[in-house]
């Protein structure tokens, strides 16, 4: 979020969204990475507020990540619900210069985040059961406000954030895009997706997991949301050696629980290194896009190069052919 935005949202627009939805004056900010994310309270109780700027999320796209929020609650998936706003509303907007800002009311889930004491097979597998549950769901789904695809996406931008002199990089990215485009789809394999079921994005709740931040969800392969969620996976793995070990162990614990819910042919799971590289390009490009550049910390310089290596080169961040079948 550029620095013109949260200048935009002061104190005065955020008092109006607060007595939109009668809130407390106090209130805790928790991110602001693409949207403002509080933690907001009323009569005891505390909700999550988030405030987006249109230039990261129009009021039509919003209106559909919340229509699927609702509907995957229908179908099971635990999700935070939609608080209306004292006039009735599920979104509200405000005048924000030459933009505005949309703000949701979300209940505050009452799960816990993911430790290390939970990092183990068993998560793995109910982690696996809930994108699967997602996928069967969003076969079903038919939405009367649609999101964007995939590709559409900012931080796939490839002309925008890569630049020439790095040729091999954005060569490379322009064909797996290209790529990607013209796979076969349809409703088996293609749907709408949350584009980010990952570590930080589910609580743990006894033997289940609740799921939030669906801001990214859009229209792309079932199989990306594994990859997604292996690529996330493996950054808790210390070790770069340990990668390859790690991902049979992962893969192989949540195709159990994907397949008590949904499953994918062999050809879907056969393009899993695609989507790995597709992962790769789009966290490079947000790296780009959010670090300084010109003052990189060693690891930041680290982390692009190996990025960059792996696009130019076409190969994922691990191997995965012969266990993406579990």
């Amino acid at each position: 979020m550029t620095s013109t935005v949260k200048e935009r949202l002061d104190d005065a627009r955020l008092a109006n969204v607060l007595s939109r939805y009668t809130l407390d004056s106090g209130h805790k900010l928790l991110s602001d990475w693409h949207a403002f994310t509080f933690e907001v309270y009323r009569g005891g109780n505390t909700f999550i507020l988030r405030i987006s700027d249109d230039s990261h999320r129009s009021v039509a796209d919003i209106e559909g990540e919340l229509e699927w929020i609702e509907f995957a609650r229908r179908g099971g998936i635990a999700a935070p619900l939609i608080i209306r706003s004292k006039y009735g509303r599920t979104t509200e907007v405000i005048d924000a210069g030459p933009s505005q800002f949309t703000a949701v009311l979300f209940e505050k889930l009452h799960g816990k985040p993911v430790t290390d004491a939970d990092w183990n097979a068993g998560l793995f597998e109910r982690w696996g059961a809930l994108v699967g549950r997602l996928h069967r769901v969003s076969t079903a789904f038919h939405p009367s406000k649609r999101r964007a695809h995939w590709w559409d996406s900012e931080f796939l931008n490839v002309e925008a954030y890569i630049p020439d002199e790095l040729f091999e990089i954005k060569r490379a990215a322009h064909e797996l895009i290209e790529e990607i485009k013209f796979l076969p789809r349809d409703p088996s394999s293609f749907g709408l997706i949350h584009a980010d079921v990952y570590q930080d994005n589910f609580f743990v709740l006894g033997d289940g997991l609740q799921l939030f931040d669906f801001d990214n969800c859009e229209y792309g392969f079932f199989a990306s949301d594994v990859a997604i969620a292996l690529y996330a996976a493996l950054w808790r793995v210390p070790v770069e050696t340990d990668r390859q070990a790690f991902s049979a162990i992962f893969l192989k614990s949540f195709w159990t629980g994907y397949r008590t819910e949904f499953s994918l042919d062999d050809a879907q799971l056969e393009l899993l290194p695609l989507f790995l590289r597709l992962r790769d390009l789009l966290i490079y490009i947000v790296a780009r896009n959010k670090w300084d550049l010109k003052n990189l910390t060693p690891i930041q310089t680290r982390l692009l190069a190996e990025r960059g290596n792996r696009i130019a080169a076409r190969i994922p961040i691990v191997d995965v052919w012969g266990i993406a079948k579990g």
